[in-house]
């Protein structure tokens, strides 16, 4: 099954240039040659202000493009040696990071290669859009939220989108995800910084389905550049 990864990240205080040369030049090669499944991967940085309600937590994501067919397996063993030749990293990033992997509900919409996401250079800027569904309400929410993806995507020139759910395994020994739904929003130009606001705009002059009352808690939107286009690729 294909999944996608997140790692985010922040750097130590005083470390940024030496994080980011660590994590550019070694971590994200090394990621994809050594980790048991990982097929790429592509960094980001927070655009600051862009979010919707609290902003994120990390200042740094690293999308990859994954597959396995037993999450449990790959947390037990994430390394294709034993011992790979990993280029130490000690002092250059926050103990907050955490890894996250989500699975895809349905494929790209508005997107009409299947190329992974992050190998595509047009697309700069990543809307991250995190929720989960009320207790009981999972069908409702559900609904609600295909045509609602697919509304923004319509509406929204330019903009590509897909949903994803929580894994069912997790990296062990931290902070599990708070969300179990997650849909991706990406744009091929710099305007994706203003999508918050076009997204309330549209709400407001009903042409976005509104959702079920009750249906969903715990919103969080955030929005990340890539750094480069540079794509590590298995």
């Amino acid at each position: 099954m294909r999944y996608i990864f997140l790692a985010l990240t922040n750097p130590a205080d005083g470390r940024e240039d030496e994080f980011n040369a660590w994590y550019d030049e070694h971590h994200i090669p090394e990621v994809v040659r050594y980790g048991r499944g990982f097929l790429g991967g592509r960094r980001y940085r927070l655009c600051e202000g862009a979010g919707v309600d609290d902003p994120a937590p990390w200042r740094y994501l690293a999308y990859y493009d994954m597959e396995s067919d037993d999450l449990a397996a790959y947390h037990r063993a994430p390394w294709t040696e034993t011992k790979p030749p990993l280029t130490p990293f000690t002092g250059l990033l926050n103990e907050d990071h955490v890894a996250w992997i989500y699975r895809p509900l349905g494929g790209w919409i508005n997107r009409r290669d299947t190329d992974d996401l992050a190998e595509s250079n047009r697309l700069s800027h990543l809307y991250l859009a995190l929720t989960s569904a009320t207790p009981g309400r999972e069908v409702a929410f559900s609904e609600w939220h295909e045509t609602h993806v697919r509304e923004v995507v319509t509406r929204m020139p330019g903009l590509v989108g897909r949903r994803y759910a929580r894994a069912e395994h997790q990296r062990p020994n931290q902070p599990q995800p708070a969300w179990a739904h997650l849909t991706i929003y990406a744009l091929e130009r710099d305007g994706i910084g203003g999508l918050p606001v076009a997204l309330a705009d549209a709400a407001r002059t009903e042409q976005l389905t509104a959702p079920p009352p009750g249906v969903m808690t715990d919103r969080a939107a955030w929005v990340y550049a890539a750094i480069s286009d540079y794509y590590a690729r298995r």
